[in-house]
């Protein structure tokens, strides 16, 4: 899993935009917002870490391609965040462990009818970003 952060492109040619030549309009068209016409976006790929196992955790390593664009103590809030959720997510309960035990006597045809708690944890995800 890796989680991508989506960072719109600024135009190099600010000057060529002011221009009303059609000319000019379809350079602009082209060189600053892609063939489809829409501003392209530059992904950033943020690692997982492995360094305590295989659970789902995101390096707090700030990326290079941030700086300038977000600040260190918002990022690293944000992935801690997401980390936190992940950790809650896959730690083991009485109600996991329940979810489970109804899951296998029911043929796993529970989950259709409840959410089971990492998908509510998801939700949660979702709805922070």
């Amino acid at each position: 899993m890796i989680l991508l952060v989506s960072l719109r492109n600024r135009c190099k040619h600010p000057r060529w935009h002011s221009r009303p030549s059609n000319y000019w309009n379809n350079f602009q068209h082209f060189c600053c917002r892609g063939m489809d016409g829409r501003n392209p976006t530059k992904k950033v790929f943020i690692q997982r870490d492995y360094s305590q196992g295989i659970a789902v955790k995101f390096s707090t390593e700030f990326p290079h391609e941030l700086h300038g664009k977000v600040e260190e103590t918002s990022y690293n809030e944000t992935i801690n965040h997401i980390n936190e959720l992940f950790r809650r997510a896959e730690a083991l309960s009485w109600q996991v462990y329940c979810e489970g035990c109804i899951g296998c006597l029911t043929g796993y045809l529970s989950h259709y009818c409840c959410k089971t708690s990492y998908e509510k944890v998801w939700e949660q995800l979702e709805v922070a970003f």
